[in-house]
């Protein structure tokens, strides 16, 4: 990934954690941050097939290449000699770096994609929740309010503040 992508993937990851206090943007925000995820993950998927279609056009030329110097050389060699010498080239080897580096990309890409699908359900979930008043703002408000006296606590506590 280049770091352009890096910081998007790192942008969109951070967008997976879910503010219940604001459902209403959430639920408003998950549709353009699945399109934009699933976005990646094709141009992903692109670059892993031309990541592929690269590797398979540089083992034909490295394979060309090694048949035509043992030709003009009049030296036989077999397939599993031929396949050997591919294997071991310095630009074979590049090429196959680049394609698994390519497919890494499209799994991280498809993961993330499969986690914006779970916080959709999720969402719905929270909102079943909220409609049936098992989980109210007020709840939540007070959960949020124990939270943060919990980390002033723990700050003032690792700061001598106590």
């Amino acid at each position: 990934m280049t770091p352009q992508e890096l910081s998007s993937y790192e942008d969109l990851s951070a967008k997976l954690a879910i503010d219940q206090l604001r459902l209403d943007e959430e639920v408003i925000s998950l549709p353009p941050l699945l399109w934009e995820v699933n976005e990646h993950t094709a141009a992903s998927i692109w670059v892993k097939d031309a990541a592929q279609l690269a590797l398979k056009m540089k083992i034909a030329e490295i394979s060309h290449a090694i048949r035509e110097a043992a030709a003009a050389a009049n030296k036989r060699t077999t397939e599993a000699q031929i396949d050997a010498e591919i294997t071991l080239h310095p630009q074979v080897h590049k090429a196959q770096i680049e394609f698994e580096d390519a497919k890494y990309d499209v799994g991280r890409w498809q993961a993330l994609s499969e986690a914006v699908r779970n916080k959709g359900y999720a969402l719905k979930s929270l909102s079943d929740l909220v409609i049936s008043g098992y989980l109210t703002p007020n709840a939540l408000i007070d959960k949020r309010k124990q939270e943060l006296k919990h980390k002033r606590v723990r700050l003032d506590e690792e700061y001598g503040r106590a």
